[in-house]
């Protein structure tokens, strides 16, 4: 039999248990989604854009996708190319989850590609994401960070997005060793940004 001093703690601490707290809504996708937009000039061409999905659970799987898109001076796509590690993501970020919140994200369709994924830095003072096929090799890389907040957004597409954002002053890319066209300026979409824990949830009532 247990002292009576110990069931009192026990009791005691069983009592300051926080009571488990549930969401509705159904999970689509979480993970990791950073970005990176580079511009001719301020408020100009869009030269080169990355949208970075690191997926730790989906009905696709897990894995990793790259989508990105480059462009020449006049505005026409060089490059557009989805690497990935799982090509099941590949149309379900595409599609079912960036194709749900971007007008024509898939429009036109991203040439997939297999690839393996590594990253380094500890995103307080850098972040490297490297993405690399057989024919490409593709270096993110994030520097200068804001103080990172806490946000979410539920737009008109029937999702509840929750994430940890980390803004950054200075990003480059990097493919085959060159640096990709455009550079970064501010804009009032973040130009460049670390995104963590980003869950999608998709709302009951939709």
């Amino acid at each position: 039999m247990l002292p009576y001093r110990l069931v009192f703690i026990l009791t005691a601490l069983l009592a300051q248990q926080p009571t488990p707290i549930t969401s509705g809504g159904k999970v689509h996708i979480t993970g990791e989604n950073p970005g990176i937009r580079l511009l001719d000039k301020p408020g100009g061409t869009i030269l080169t854009e990355v949208n970075f999905w690191g997926v730790d659970w989906s009905p696709a799987g897990t894995g990793h996708v790259c989508f990105l898109t480059t462009r020449n001076a006049s505005g026409q796509i060089d490059l557009r190319l989805a690497l990935s590690d799982n090509p099941r993501l590949v149309d379900f970020v595409a599609k079912e989850t960036m194709g749900k919140l971007v007008t024509n994200f898939n429009d036109p369709p991203f040439k997939p590609l297999k690839a393996v994924f590594t990253n380094t830095g500890d995103s307080v003072t850098e972040r490297r994401q490297r993405c690399k096929s057989d024919e490409y090799d593709v270096e993110l890389v994030w520097r200068d960070f804001n103080e990172g907040g806490w946000g979410e957004m539920r737009p008109p597409n029937g999702f509840h997005m929750t994430f940890f954002v980390i803004t950054s002053r200075t990003a480059e890319v990097y493919i085959n060793g060159k640096k990709a066209g455009g550079s970064w300026y501010p804009s009032s979409f973040p130009a460049s940004y670390l995104a963590y824990a980003e869950t999608w949830r998709k709302e009951d009532s939709k």
